[in-house]
């Protein structure tokens, strides 16, 4: 049972700014039939005990915290939900276990079988995949359906059938990848996109890349001429890399002299940087290559010289555009039957099914993806809408038509809202992450914040992953079940990460989460249900919404919704 008290008054302190905090606010634990569509909700600290009060993943007919439908040891990096030829559910997992630290390579690829709970692991450690970044996404034949990723350090696309795990080789470094009219589009760390040919995913535009082909993999010199093993096939750039070892060298420079693509003699002093670096200008031949400022920062890094890839011509129906203004592009998405690609500052769509016919337009300027020095932000998409962060306070709704929407707080026009959101989310932080199912939105900190509880000498120490949920119909916000752990105490090392993807249908949501209790353990667990768990006696769920605005703009009225415990809880 539960009683409903309506406060109407303005006077109260909690209206008087927008409070951004995700961890705690004035929204509800679980949505009330008291509050109607039209009361619009807003992220405001209603001094509610976040740590008594615990969200948790919780059973649908228990009291209990539920078992993962499917776990495993590692930490989950990136997830995706998929169906076999038969139309099987299936979710594909990339982790990663660690021992320490300073692993940054991914170990496994998992297929969890939804049906059947069970798990398919293929071991990719010697591939030596860094998860700084992956991406992955589904393509289909009409034979066969595949769940491929890419991962950043690799010039290859790998790929599942569900029976046998492939690879296929790269002209490019991928950065993201996504499925379009029968191919798959992917952009690379530079300013272009690329995409396969039709039904083939292992064949791709242009010459391949051979990265130490002038000079094989040695120690860094200084004041020395490398060695020259080979010269390049047909005029190419050249592509220099340096791989790290323990501490970055002092890396000097390097001096090339040979011929350019006409035959003319050309000399040419590039600055190596740690990873890989492609030159603008083209070598016919090398004559040599001379190092000159280098110094070891303990143990010495390590340099190869190779050669570029070659564009130009189309290599059966596979394909590569430049986005010429561009000096890097972020992500890509399809909305409708058009291909989408968001850059730091624009966006831009790439339109046509076959070589032909491809066009590319700029159709948004001055607005792209929100990228930050710590971390890179992410387009989520469903139902050919698409959600982005665009700045680092405001977060983005995208249709591909219309200029896209901010819908992390009311924009005033003229004194009324003109975006249809009275709700306020928390500013954009390093850790957010965008998921979207049909008619839901959900935005979480992936990494979660830590309390305590001191009641006498005891102290209770509590991890908690928050959520807050946008409905698009409504167009309201609510913070919705997460995650809370309780510990007797406070691990030094431990973490608990969640990650939210949407099923194949895009109709409800699987709940990924990793954890460390010490440095040994590593578990991941995927659940299939967002609840809440009581301690006892009754618990609050509010809602702030706006009937007329104040004079400051702010919210004027409050729900306050009591309830009890749920049936079968505590009395």
């Amino acid at each position: 049972m539960g009683v409903a008290y309506y406060n109407n008054k303005r006077g109260i302190g909690q209206l008087k700014r927008n409070t951004f905090n995700l961890m705690s606010g004035l929204n509800s634990y679980e949505k009330s039939d008291m509050i109607s569509d039209n009361h619009l909700s807003d992220a405001w600290d209603a001094s509610v005990d976040s740590t008594v009060k615990a969200i948790s993943l919780h059973s649908r007919t228990s009291n209990s915290l539920i078992v993962g439908y499917a776990t495993g040891s590692g930490r989950v990096v990136n997830a995706i939900a998929a169906r076999d030829i038969n139309n099987q559910e299936r979710i594909g997992l990339l982790t990663y276990d660690y021992t320490d630290e300073a692993d940054a390579y991914l170990d496994d690829f998992h297929i969890v079988y939804e049906a059947d709970n069970s798990i398919v692991t293929i071991d990719i450690s010697s591939y030596n995949l860094e998860y700084e970044y992956t991406s992955m996404c589904l393509f289909s034949t009409e034979a066969q359906r595949f769940i491929c990723f890419v991962a950043n350090n690799a010039k290859y696309l790998y790929y599942y059938d569900f029976t046998t795990f492939s690879t296929a080789a790269l002209p490019f470094y991928p950065k993201r990848i996504v499925s379009h009219y029968n191919r798959i589009f992917a952009i690379d760390t530079g300013n272009k996109l690329w995409w396969c040919r039709a039904g083939d995913l292992s064949t791709w535009y242009g010459l391949e890349e051979d990265d130490d082909k002038i000079v094989t993999s040695t120690n860094m010199l200084d004041s020395t001429a490398y060695t020259i093993a080979a010269q390049p096939d047909v005029p190419r750039p050249l592509v220099i890399t340096v791989t790290k070892v323990a501490t970055i060298d002092t890396l000097g420079t390097l001096t090339v002299v040979g011929t350019d693509s006409l035959g003319e003699a050309q000399t040419k002093t590039y600055t190596p940087v740690e990873g890989r670096y492609v030159t603008f200008d083209v070598w016919k031949t090398i004559t040599s290559i001379t190092a000159a400022g280098h110094s070891a920062v303990g143990t010495v890094d390590t340099i190869k010289i190779g050669i570029a890839p070659v564009t130009g011509y189309v290599q059966d129906d596979a394909g590569m555009w430049t986005l010429e203004q561009e000096s890097s592009l972020v992500d890509l998405a399809v909305l409708g039957d058009s291909l989408y690609i968001w850059t730091p500052v624009n966006i831009y769509i790439f339109q046509g099914y076959s070589y032909d016919t491809f066009s590319l337009t700029k159709i948004i300027s001055n607005l792209g993806i929100f990228v930050s020095s710590s971390a890179i932000t992410y387009v989520t998409t469903c139902g050919n809408i698409a959600y982005f962060w665009g700045t680092e306070t405001d977060l983005y709704e995208y249709n591909g038509n219309d200029y896209p929407k901010i819908i992390n707080r009311p924009v005033y026009v003229n004194g009324s809202v003109s975006n249809g959101v009275y709700g306020s989310l928390e500013t954009y932080n390093a850790n957010y992450h965008l998921t979207a199912i049909a008619g839901k939105l959900y935005v979480y900190s992936n990494t979660s914040a830590d309390d305590s509880v001191t009641v006498g000498e005891t102290t209770t120490y509590y991890r908690q992953l928050r959520v807050y949920e946008f409905d698009t119909k409504t167009r309201s916000w609510w913070k919705r079940a997460g995650f809370s752990a309780q510990y007797d105490e406070k691990y030094l090392y431990g973490f608990i990460e969640g990650m939210y993807i949407g099923n194949f249908a895009k109709s409800a949501l699987y709940n990924i989460l990793s954890s460390k209790n010490s440095d040994a353990n590593i578990a991941w667990g995927i659940y299939d249900y967002m609840g809440t768990t009581y301690t006892g006696g009754s618990y609050a769920v509010t809602k702030a919404f706006n009937d007329g605005i104040s004079e400051d703009l702010t919210l004027t009225n409050i729900i306050l919704y009591l309830r009890y415990d749920k049936p079968g809880g505590p009395a």
